[in-house]
């Protein structure tokens, strides 16, 4: 008997075009800036390598990961490859061999590092997480100033070219914490040039920043980590006003319709990007603690 085979009903398309045309939005709109771009866990199952071999051939200065696995796919495109989140001890040797630009947490693990790197001869590019409120993963501001000063002057094997943070609640523009840790974050900065310590590349704007806090791209920060949508729709709605605000949006075309998974605090927001970008009717309505937005 011969098979039959389904055409699948469901798919996604992705616009490589669209992609860099919003690269290149986003890097106008924070210019003097440089742009990060962030393609983690595969470009969320969609596979990274047609989206790094897209975005290689920009101006963009690296690409931003998770982990060690998703570093090591992206570094045959040429571009600076640095992990956000954190190392294991068993996973230092291999990215310093690597060249990977690694985070350092605290005090053991930059000294791993560095003695990683004195084994290779040559020295790892660093940059210290600080955590200035989101109470997750990195130095805590009070520690920073100390933690700088003793790394800079105990690990001869670093590069220590940057400094960073985030910002989980810059989705809200009207939101005063985001801002206390920008300030929070210019102050350790100024705390450590006292002794002559500076850095290349200062960093704390992640996609909402961009959007809501033009405080967190403009001097002394002089790059942003961005994840640039793929949709044809997206890149039209920044086009016919570059100020509003694109949050991050998931789709899913699915038998008609539009589905949109929306955090509560952000749903305002979402519904009048939903305005820019579509002329059909849509409902909202709360499914557990979001809400799911059908046009």
């Amino acid at each position: 008997m011969k098979k039959r085979t389904l055409q699948r009903r469901v798919w996604v398309e992705i616009d490589l075009d669209g992609l860099r045309a919003n690269y290149r939005r986003i890097a106008a709109a924070v210019k003097p800036a440089k742009v990060l771009c962030v393609l983690k866990a595969n470009a969320y199952g969609l596979g990274v390598e047609p989206y790094a071999a897209a975005l290689a051939k920009t101006d963009c200065v690296g690409f931003g990961v998770a982990e060690p696995h998703e570093a090591l796919q992206l570094l045959p495109f040429g571009k600076p490859v640095q992990i956000l989140s954190s190392v294991l001890p068993d996973e230092i040797a291999p990215m310093v061999d690597a060249g990977v630009t690694l985070p350092v947490i605290d005090v053991p693990t930059a000294r791993l590092i560095d003695a990683a790197a004195r084994k290779t001869g040559r020295r790892a590019k660093v940059h210290f997480k600080l955590d200035t409120g989101m109470g997750r993963l990195g130095i805590l501001a009070a520690d920073a100033p100390r933690v700088i000063r003793e790394v800079v002057r105990t690990c001869p094997h670093l590069d220590c070219e940057g400094i960073f943070s985030h910002c989980p609640t810059a989705f809200d523009p009207a939101d005063t914490f985001a801002n206390d840790q920008i300030a929070l974050f210019k102050t350790i900065l100024r705390d450590v040039a006292k002794d002559g310590i500076t850095f290349k590349k200062v960093h704390i704007a992640a996609s909402d920043a961009i959007n809501n806090f033009p405080a967190a791209k403009r001097a002394p920060y002089v790059s942003v980590a961005a994840v640039t949508a793929t949709g044809r729709n997206s890149a039209a709605a920044a086009a016919n006003d570059p100020n509003a605000n694109t949050n991050a949006i998931f789709f899913m075309l699915c038998l008609g319709y539009l589905i949109m998974i929306v955090m509560p605090e952000t749903r305002s927001s979402v519904i009048s990007e939903i305005s820019q970008i579509t002329s059909a009717d849509w409902t909202l309505f709360p499914v557990a603690n979001s809400w799911t937005c059908a046009v």
